[in-house]
């Protein structure tokens, strides 16, 4: 939960940032990914994709995700 993964048409593992570039690229929106993956910029995603993924479930209305399998919230 830490980091995303994703693994890429060869079968090839990519994590973080690198996993977003290829995110982008496969919807037609790599330039997005090019530009979080510049030196300038991806120290700054860096830290912010950590904010997001310590915080992701609360601020998706789920419950602390112990079991490997995440619900959202009832109200």
């Amino acid at each position: 939960m830490e980091e995303m993964h994703v693994i890429d048409e060869h079968d090839q593992v990519h994590v973080g940032v690198p996993a977003f570039n290829v995110m982008y690229t496969a919807v037609g929106l790599g330039w997005v990914g090019r530009f979080i993956s510049w030196p300038y910029v991806r120290p700054l995603m860096d830290k912010a994709y950590a904010v997001f993924a310590r915080n992701r479930l609360r601020w998706t209305g789920r419950e602390e995700c112990t079991t490997g399998r995440c619900a959202k919230k009832n109200d």
